[in-house]
């Protein structure tokens, strides 16, 4: 048997389907697409729609949250899951509420983060450099 095929009993080899690349990006469009848990996805829709009076003027995200930051980081970060007004709202992990807040104080404490990245926690990062990678165990608000 090859590494690229599978052996038949004859001795012919018959190529495998080969799996797609994995990149990050491919996997942040999937995760953000997915669909397999009807009720978590209505909740977060629902969420996004009612709006917490704070954020009423403000489009939500509302759809399960992919990871973000350097994909080289020595450091990896994770969180159970996206806070319903925080990254169900921004779209990005650790961003929106206080845990973010208090996330960004404590990483720019140690120097994992720039300090100019204090101040946006409670709203969408952009382009903003993070030394860190973020993920989350669960992809959407509970």
């Amino acid at each position: 048997m090859s590494a690229t095929g599978a052996a038949h009993a004859s001795g012919a080899v018959s190529a495998r389907p080969s799996a797609p690349a994995f990149t990050l990006p491919t996997l942040a469009g999937a995760i953000t697409a997915c669909d397999r848990c009807p009720r978590l996805r209505a909740h977060c829709r629902e969420i996004g729609r009612v709006r917490k009076r704070e954020f009423a003027g403000e489009e939500y995200w509302a759809r399960p949250v992919p990871g973000l930051g350097d994909p080289r980081a020595r450091l990896l970060i994770i969180g159970l899951a996206p806070a319903a007004h925080g990254a169900n709202r921004t779209g990005q992990l650790f961003t929106g509420d206080s845990s973010g807040s208090w996330l960004y104080e404590a990483a720019a404490s140690v120097r994992v983060v720039q300090p100019a990245q204090r101040a946006p926690s409670r709203r969408r990062l952009g382009a903003h450099r993070l030394l860190d990678h973020r993920r989350g165990a669960l992809r959407a608000a509970p």
